[in-house]
């Protein structure tokens, strides 16, 4: 599968459109592009767009850093090699002259994502498309680009290559930020799996009352998507319509899985309590990290998930 790189986009700001480079761009190996604000964020080196999704807005206007066409990004799975080079040849897209044969590969990593609150780009052009159809890639080997590049699919997670078997994924730094475990294993994607197909009712610790708080947009994200959601959260009598409880232990009834959106060093007594009140697995959302609650949480016999984001995984896997 090849399509074209369109345009090629870098802004100083955050927040803000980014502003389509005439000429080449450089891409570091496990960074992203010199010069870009975002850059170094983590499993998030470049974004990409199809210039099919935006819909009149200029080049860079959701503040992606590449534009495509001719090429079904949306569709293809996280986990997905793709390698940016030789010039394409199809000049109904763009008259750009192409970087004259380097390759750059970068590997997909996330569809979408939740965004804190509401950025300039979302009051100037009146919506944001970037957590709907943004698709998120890491840079696992750098060097130039520019608009007119080839972009083809150079393996994905069903072709036959994987991490286990020494593919082209082996060498990806994405899978290797696993902690205990937790990332590129087969044993973290069965748990990940389990729980999404089989824990329906979700207790949720650090659930927020307040609307541009990313425990709240995911708590209503999981109801929207039929998941009965218990916010945990004392003070609070209730979030998006449903009651809340200080505590777990004083929930009626069955629970599925605790789903835990506070500080590292506070998890291990919710691992604790939810080990106590007998819950199928435990859930600590992305960029929280307890290798202590993990490891107790897994020879209790619990299902676990450590610094992983439900909403994204919900969403690569077509939920």
């Amino acid at each position: 599968m090849k399509g074209q790189i369109v345009s090629v986009n870098i802004s100083d700001a955050k927040g803000e459109s980014k502003t389509p480079v005439q000429g080449k761009v450089s891409f570091k190996t496990g960074w992203g592009i010199v010069g870009d604000v975002h850059a170094g964020t983590p499993d998030r080196d470049v974004t990409l767009l199809p210039c099919e999704a935006l819909g009149g807005v200029p080049f860079g206007g959701y503040g992606e850093n590449i534009d495509t066409a001719g090429i079904d990004i949306l569709d293809l799975p996280k986990g997905t090699v793709l390698t940016i080079g030789q010039r394409a040849t199809d000049q109904r897209v763009t008259s750009g002259s192409g970087s004259g044969g380097e390759q750059v590969r970068i590997q997909i990593t996330q569809h979408g994502k939740i965004c804190p609150s509401r950025c300039s780009i979302y009051y100037k052009l009146g919506n944001c498309i970037m957590q709907e159809k943004g698709v998120f890639a890491k840079v696992l080997e750098g060097g130039e680009i520019m608009a007119g590049d080839e972009i083809t699919v150079e393996t994905t997670p069903t072709s036959g290559q994987t991490v286990a078997e020494g593919g082209p994924l082996a060498s990806d730094p994405f899978g290797q930020r696993a902690t205990f475990g937790v990332r590129a294993t087969s044993g973290a994607d069965d748990n990940i799996a389990w729980i999404l197909e089989n824990c329906k009712r979700i207790a949720l610790f650090g659930a927020s009352p307040k609307a541009d708080r990313p425990s709240h947009r995911i708590m209503r994200f999981l109801l929207d998507k039929g998941y009965e959601v218990i916010p945990i959260r004392s003070g609070v009598k209730e979030i998006l319509n449903q009651r809340c409880y200080p505590s777990v232990r004083e929930v009626a009834g069955d629970i599925d899985l605790v789903l835990i959106f506070r500080r590292s060093e506070e998890v291990l007594p919710i691992i604790e309590e939810a080990m106590g009140r007998g819950v199928k697995a435990v859930w600590m959302q992305e960029g929280i990290i307890s290798p202590e609650a993990f490891a107790q949480a897994t020879q209790g016999g619990l299902r676990a998930v450590m610094d992983r984001c439900i909403y994204k995984e919900l969403m690569a896997g077509g939920g």
